[in-house]
């Protein structure tokens, strides 16, 4: 654990691009898999279109296809055919034009549509590269098409009877779509496909939190900002920045936690970066960053009625307080992309005989290594260990330019390193 103590307020930097490496890349056929056509691999749909129009739907059933050594299939039924359909070859010879372990899609009896769809899992820049092959016979249309934009879509190439590479890039937003699309006028056409795909840039997504915004409370901008901080949680992936107004905040508010749940903190993310001290809407300029003018408070105490207490050694004898969070920040199984920057976290009462809420009131590591910038960290308690920051199961958390003060517990007011934690 490094710790360095605060000095002075540095307005962070707001990146626009970041590091790609972490963002994984996503491949057909080595990502199919038959036991869902929804989302096998987390971004990956099976699916079809009717005739003459573009109405995208998931292939609904599955068999193995016996002509094919039992290779695994999703199929639409239309009348008594199992087509559209779309299949891997896990064989070990060709059938059907489809080479082992290749993928292929087939359209239906009457040209409808066969769909491999890619949903994207952020906004950036990416690259996408594969080959559509020749298949067994047939000369089908082929298209690429971004989030369903049939007027320009990204490729096209009709009455197509040889193979067709493609390479090129384009920027996407989270959860736009890739459909690589096979249609035909008769049945008999397999189209087997690579495609690989891998972002260049991230962009990275503002999430904003305001406990005094009025508007759509979606995240998108300060007027219509989430007011609970906890929702912004719940919507922030990878790549995103969860900007914060001065307020107070709990951990139990929210629409997916339960009021007076002590048992609730506020779960630091992956790749998710949580910045506080902003001045908000009910400032002239929101975007202003000051840590000592802007507080944003991760507060514990849930029915907010903590006893004016100066002396840390007195906090167990506050019957006030007996309804705090356990934990007000839990940091656990993070690693340091996991970012909180600019915050005060006080008001956890750790005060359960049992382990893990024994320790760490203000905030707790189990096997975590979250980075913890500019945070104060004031009158929390531990009635075992680590008032403030309590560290257990081969934690390493970055803990830098951050003020302590006012907090208690048996061991470790401050901070306490337990169970190989450094």
């Amino acid at each position: 654990m490094e710790i360095l103590k605060l000095k002075k307020f540095c307005p962070i930097l707001l990146l626009m691009l970041v590091s790609t490496t972490s963002f994984g890349q996503w491949s057909m056929p080595n990502n199919f898999q038959d036991i869902d056509p929804t989302n096998p691999n987390g971004q990956w749909s099976y699916g079809w279109s009717p005739v003459s129009t573009w109405n995208f739907q998931l292939l609904d059933s599955f068999y193995c296809y016996s002509a094919a050594e039992d290779s695994p299939t999703w199929y639409h039924l239309v009348g008594s055919t199992k087509l559209p359909a779309l299949w891997k070859n896990t064989g070990s010879d060709t059938h059907f034009g489809v080479d082992p372990q290749q993928i292929s899609l087939h359209p239906g009896p009457n040209g409808e549509s066969a769909v491999l769809r890619w949903t994207s899992p952020l906004t950036g820049k990416i690259k996408i590269q594969g080959q559509f092959y020749e298949g067994d016979f047939g000369a089908p249309n082929l298209f690429i098409v971004q989030d369903s934009n049939f007027n320009n879509p990204l490729l096209h190439q009709a009455n197509c009877s040889i193979n067709l590479p493609f390479d090129f890039e384009t920027v996407v937003d989270k959860n736009g779509t890739l459909d690589f699309l096979v249609c035909c006028a008769f049945s008999g056409c397999n189209v087997p496909l690579d495609v690989n795909i891998s972002f260049l840039e991230i962009y990275k997504t503002k999430i904003y939190v305001d406990e005094n915004a009025s508007g759509s409370n979606n995240g998108i901008s300060w007027n219509n900002a989430y007011i609970y901080l906890q929702d912004a949680l719940a919507n922030a992936d990878k790549g995103d920045e969860i900007l914060v107004a001065q307020g107070i905040y709990s951990p139990d508010q929210g629409d997916e936690v339960n009021s007076g749940d002590r048992e609730v903190s506020f779960c630091l993310v992956n790749g998710v970066e949580i910045y506080g001290g902003y001045a908000g809407i009910t400032e002239s300029d929101p975007d202003e960053r000051n840590l000592v003018e802007y507080k944003s408070i991760l507060s514990g105490d849930l029915s907010k009625n903590d006893s004016k207490i100066s002396n840390p050694f007195e906090f167990a004898n506050d019957p006030n307080r007996i309804e705090n969070s356990y934990h007000v920040v839990k940091g656990s199984d993070t690693d340091e992309t996991a970012i909180l920057d600019g915050f005060v976290i006080t008001g956890g009462f750790a005060d359960d005989e049992n382990w893990p809420n024994s320790n760490g009131g203000g905030m707790i590591n189990c096997s975590g290594k979250p980075t913890i910038l500019n945070c104060t960290f004031q009158q929390n308690y531990a009635i075992s260990r680590g008032g403030a920051v309590s560290n257990d199961s081969s934690s390493f958390a970055r803990i830098m330019d951050c003020f302590f003060f006012c907090n208690y517990a048996n061991i470790g007011g401050a901070i306490l390193n337990n169970g190989q934690s450094k």
